[in-house]
């Protein structure tokens, strides 16, 4: 998918477009973009926020009604919620089921062209040669934030990955206007399609039938393409910086040169594919973070509204244990499970793809998060931690030696050391004066005490 989007954008034939170069800027034109919105200085310290659409070419369509627009799938959830204790009934099915049927749905399903079918394996060919076909294009909406630092020096420019089913919208909360303010950032972000807002109702719809599951992983690579393709814009010479929204009286408002990446929460779970595949991006965040979901699901209280109604669906506790297994294998598609392996020059990048510099930045006591599967992403990576914050409260960490068999961090690392450069897992406690309590072994969500 991503060798084929790029691709598209080849002004000269033949032209190798999946890694922009100031050598083949000319020959690789910028993804088409609009700006269709400029507010000044719509927050403290914030100049300007600029909202538009880029062009991306599309891998998905409607090939079946929408899961939740199709009167099959309405009556089973409405059949599950009834099997719902009355007391679970406001805090989970009610919720759930009527996110399933209110929100705007986008296409989901990745095409793929018969007619690419070879004829060794009939049972194959609705799928042809199993790989993704381009179905024309489709519009994204971006957002970005210049802080104002920027009018006096070009601001860093960083894509940024939002948390649980939220969108673009994060960039102007949750501390993100203050980071981009005190170190001089413009943040960017487009909605995960797939697993955003406005897919709610797909979400809804495969809690009560796992078979609807696929359209989370397959919406959600092409919204890891549409990630890649604002870095692009972001990037390119006759991108963004070509726009007089982003330039002061005809001088950039930021630095194009090279394109971050900070993703926390969900965007942190999906932020690794964005670092392993895209070969605009090599230098990145991932904060409350973890791998895989399969893991993660029951050991997040988020998703108590979410079990309400697969548990209800699907009564069998070692049924549900086999379903999150099958679910994982699509969903490594498209989160860190399937590409962590590949996010450093140590575990071995993926071919073509230049080395990545990642920084962990995992949450002791996150009851969102666990940090568990961040220890799984590290040693995934091969990539020195730091649980000095933890060992500083009393050595809360239930582990007897933590973080084993990693090293620990050195923060004084030769410049180019090819084992261990510029990469490392640091367990933080932002619970601030109250340190959070000992976490939980079990398969069981963080409740207590600060989150």
């Amino acid at each position: 998918m991503r060798d084929v989007a790029f691709n598209s954008l080849a002004a000269v034939p033949g032209t190798d477009c999946t890694q922009l170069t100031e050598a083949n800027a000319a020959a690789c034109a910028a993804p088409q973009f609009s700006v269709d919105r400029i507010t000044e200085n719509p927050q403290s310290g914030i100049a300007r926020r600029i909202e538009g659409t880029i062009t991306v070419p599309s891998f998905v369509t409607p090939v079946e009604p929408t899961p939740a627009d199709n009167e099959q799938s309405r009556a089973a959830i409405a059949a599950v919620c009834n099997r719902v204790p009355q007391e679970d009934f406001n805090s989970g099915c009610a919720d759930v089921a009527q996110i399933g049927g209110a929100a705007a749905l986008p296409p989901n399903r990745l095409f793929y062209n018969p007619a690419d079918a070879t004829p060794t394996d009939p049972s194959q060919a609705p799928y042809g040669d199993g790989l993704p076909d381009s179905v024309g294009t489709m519009q994204t909406a971006f957002m970005c934030q210049i802080p104002e630092r920027a009018l006096a020096e070009p601001a860093r420019a960083s894509i940024y990955g939002h948390g649980l089913l939220d969108a673009r919208t994060a960039i102007t909360y949750e501390g993100s206007p203050e980071f981009e303010r005190e170190h001089n950032f413009m943040y960017c972000a487009v909605d995960l399609f797939g697993f955003a807002t406005g897919d709610l109702g797909n979400v809804a719809s495969t809690l009560v039938d796992v078979s609807n599951f696929p359209v989370i992983p397959d919406g959600s690579q092409q919204g890891l393409l549409n990630y890649m393709f604002l870095a692009r814009a972001i990037g390119h010479p006759n991108g963004f910086l070509g726009n007089a929204a982003f330039q002061n009286g005809g001088a950039p408002l930021f630095d194009r040169r090279e394109v971050f990446y900070n993703g926390n929460s969900q965007g942190g779970i999906v932020g690794g594919v964005v670092l392993a595949i895209s070969k605009d991006i090599n230098r990145g965040v991932l904060g409350s973070l973890g791998m895989n979901y399969s893991t993660l699901l029951q050991r997040s209280k988020d998703f108590d509204p979410y079990s309400t109604v697969i548990y209800a669906a699907y009564t069998e506790p070692l049924d549900r244990m086999f379903l999150f297994s099958m679910m994982q294998m699509l969903w490594d598609r498209s989160e860190n499970n399937g590409y962590g392996g590949h996010l450093t020059q140590k575990a071995g990048p993926l071919a073509g793809d230049p080395v990545d510099h990642v920084m962990l930045n995992a949450m002791f006591a996150d009851q969102q998060v666990t940090p568990w599967t961040a220890d799984v992403m590290a040693r995934t990576m091969d990539i020195p931690v730091d649980y000095a914050m933890i060992g500083r409260a009393g050595k809360r960490h239930p582990d007897l030696v933590p973080g084993w068999p990693q090293p620990a961090v050195s923060y004084d690392v030769v410049e180019g050391d090819a084992a261990y450069a510029d990469v490392g897992s640091v367990l933080f406690d932002y619970a601030g004066r109250e340190f959070s309590d000992n976490i939980p072994i079990g398969n069981v969500p963080m409740r207590e005490g600060p989150d």
